[in-house]
């Protein structure tokens, strides 16, 4: 089964601001944040998504990877979300996304959303 791979940056240097913004963006309370003696990490996974967010000790943003599944389509109409929400913030992002076979080979071009 196909997956979507997905990367990009959230600009913000702030753990409690990034885990508020993916749990509304996932509809969850369910991220799991970490901190590290460099930086913190955010992690969530379910049945459909897993997401991966992590910063170096006073890295003024997050940088974000992860899985979703679903069509192209899907993932684009999901990131455009996750976009409204980092601007409603205030905040600077940036995602790019690309089909995956199981392999982790890309089937598809590569897609930016900004």
């Amino acid at each position: 089964m196909d997956k979507i791979a997905l990367h990009g940056s959230i600009g913000s240097g702030d753990p409690e601001v990034v885990s508020r913004l993916l749990a509304s963006w996932m509809k969850t309370d369910k991220m799991d944040v970490r901190f590290r003696l460099q930086g913190a990490e955010i992690k969530y996974q379910d049945d459909k998504t897993e997401l991966y967010s992590y910063n170096a000790d006073e890295d003024p943003e997050y940088l974000l990877e992860g899985y979703l599944s679903g069509s192209l389509d899907d993932a684009n109409a999901s990131l455009k979300r996750l976009l409204q929400l980092c601007q409603k913030q205030g905040l600077d992002c940036r995602f790019e996304y690309v089909q995956e076979n199981e392999d982790g080979e890309e089937t598809s071009e590569q897609f930016f959303v900004e």
